[in-house]
């Protein structure tokens, strides 16, 4: 198994980062809030209760509506809090993986895999995982961004066009 591990880099470092996020999340479940999260959620709630992008009843202008869209489809899904947490940890995760797909064609596999992993361990990035904030949302997609534009610029294609701009837009929105 660890052999195995050790062949796919990317595997290695989703596995790491699920941990790392379970440790640092799964504690923090049901509380970790902050103004900024309130807001989101606020927001997320008005669009769901359809009194359009609103904080508080006053019109909202701040933040862009793409991470209170992803909470509201998280609650309409019927997940709650944990839902929300999860979101964070799967977007942790996927900007661990992107980072490392990201950097190996340019430096190499191993070069990448110190880099994504050096991310796993960042005070910042940690702290973050437990925290109802975009901040892993937007990694994740600028990162998917930044590798859909290299391979476009590899490979071509209108496909990858349109992906490349689908994620800047959704990054933006974020």
């Amino acid at each position: 198994m660890l052999a195995r591990l050790l062949q796919s880099p990317p595997l290695l470092l989703a596995g790491v980062g699920a941990v790392i996020a379970a440790a640092f999340v799964v504690p923090w479940w049901e509380r970790d809030f902050y103004w900024d999260s309130a807001v989101f959620g606020g927001l997320a709630e008005s669009l769901l209760a359809g009194g359009g992008y609103r904080f508080m009843d006053q019109p909202h202008g701040k933040y862009p509506p793409g991470f209170p869209l992803m909470l509201a489809a998280v609650q309409l899904l019927g997940l709650g809090v944990r839902g929300v947490h999860a979101l964070i940890g799967v977007a942790s995760i996927a900007a661990v993986v992107l980072a490392y797909h990201l950097l190996r064609d340019r430096h190499g596999r191993w070069f990448a895999f110190a880099a994504a992993g050096l991310t796993l361990i960042n005070h910042d990035y940690v702290t973050h995982q437990s925290h109802v904030l975009s901040d892993l949302p937007f990694l994740a997609l600028s990162l998917g961004t930044l590798l859909a534009a290299q391979r476009l610029q590899q490979h071509g294609g209108w496909r990858l066009a349109l992906l490349t701009m689908g994620l800047g837009v959704c990054a933006v929105l974020v």
